[in-house]
């Protein structure tokens, strides 16, 4: 699976930071499908908060995103029209754990001065997911209600190519590759031995990308 877009937030407490606080996914490498370390980081999810008064021990969880609705009016006692004020993301009820990301939806402690967070090897469906902050010095941050505050979006998107059942049919030139999947895929369609071959030079090309 691929990352394809992450957008930003900054927590409450850090709205007033001269730095912006901003998300992007990092790949982690070299290696290939077929060989991954035991343990390794697939995608790292990384905030950029340079003045942030983080710690190492924090830890962040994806959630399922809730559908983004508009409140509906309703009449108060007093028969006045008023709209609710609309339920913060993380707080939702609908944002339930999402399955395939780190250690039963949470990161591990986070690093950097809490600006790396961990989700080991991302195996999770398409979709749209939040992201959702706990400060761990002070609570377990152990169950979902304790990840309130939000730190961002990001989707997951299904990949392009898949080797080496989903390839093009036919050679239409080289790609720009972004996973090793791409890579592997370009190389067969241009009737390469590739990646069929762990100790060939397209192999090991087609490693350093994620998978």
């Amino acid at each position: 699976w691929m990352f394809s877009s992450v957008a930003a937030e900054a927590p409450p407490e850090l709205a007033g930071a001269p730095v912006p606080n901003t998300w992007h996914v990092e790949a982690v490498g070299p290696w290939g499908r077929a060989t991954p370390p035991d343990g390794a980081a697939q995608y790292v999810v990384r905030w950029h908060a340079p003045n942030a008064p983080l710690e190492n021990v924090d830890k962040a969880m994806v959630k399922v995103a809730p559908p983004d609705e508009t409140p509906v009016p309703v009449l108060d006692s007093d028969g006045r029209l008023v709209v609710p004020l609309k339920t913060a993301p993380c707080v939702d009820d609908r944002a339930v754990p999402a399955a395939g990301f780190g250690i039963d939806s949470v990161s591990l402690p986070s690093s950097m001065g809490g600006r790396w967070y961990d989700f080991l090897r991302v195996n999770a469906t398409a979709g749209k997911y939040i992201i959702c902050w706990c400060q761990a010095s002070v609570r377990p941050c152990t169950d979902p209600e304790e990840f309130v505050v939000g730190m961002g979006t990001v989707e997951v998107i299904e990949p392009q190519f898949i080797y080496p059942s989903q390839c093009e049919s036919t050679f239409g030139g080289w790609r720009s590759w972004t996973t090793f999947d791409d890579c592997c895929c370009n190389f067969q369609e241009a009737g390469a031995v590739g990646c069929k071959d762990e100790t060939s030079v397209e192999y090991q090309t087609c490693r350093q990308f994620p998978s």
